[in-house]
């Protein structure tokens, strides 16, 4: 009989201090960043809900950005997304993710298209077909 594996909840540490994106690869399939705060040791975290693991989605390398209240954002706001405010002590902290999931599937699928074409163009006997061929023909 196979059990069926149910989604779990993974936490990940984050560095309140470093101002530079910060790599962490989420486990398992199709994550979710479900909250952001800090766990019993004081530490800054952020909890992600994912499915166990599943070869068609692959484990997901994202950057997460750490900002305190008066410092400039140090990414492009059109490709992140703000996870929450966190106070720790005399810090307040605001946690964003810097490469949102359907920001990524959007480049990859528009990537994928380009290489395609590119192929098909590639494939063409004529290399000046790439170019405008009716242009060509005046």
């Amino acid at each position: 009989m196979k059990v069926e594996q149910m989604p779990t909840i993974h936490k990940f540490r984050l560095n309140p201090h470093d101002r530079k994106a910060q790599h962490i690869e989420l486990t398992g399939s199709r994550p979710e960043i479900i909250s952001v705060g800090l766990d019993p040791h004081g530490d800054l975290c952020a909890w992600a809900l994912v499915e166990p693991d599943d070869p068609a989605n692959p484990d997901m390398q994202v950057d997460f950005y750490v900002v305190a209240t008066g410092q400039p954002l140090p990414f492009r706001q059109e490709y992140s997304a703000f996870l929450g405010t966190v106070l720790q002590g005399e810090y307040v902290w605001h946690v964003y993710i810097a490469n949102k999931p359907e920001k990524i599937a959007e480049y990859e699928e528009k990537t994928a298209e380009f290489n395609k074409r590119m192929a098909e163009l590639s494939a063409q006997a004529n290399p000046l077909d790439i170019l405008d061929p009716p242009a060509l023909a005046n």
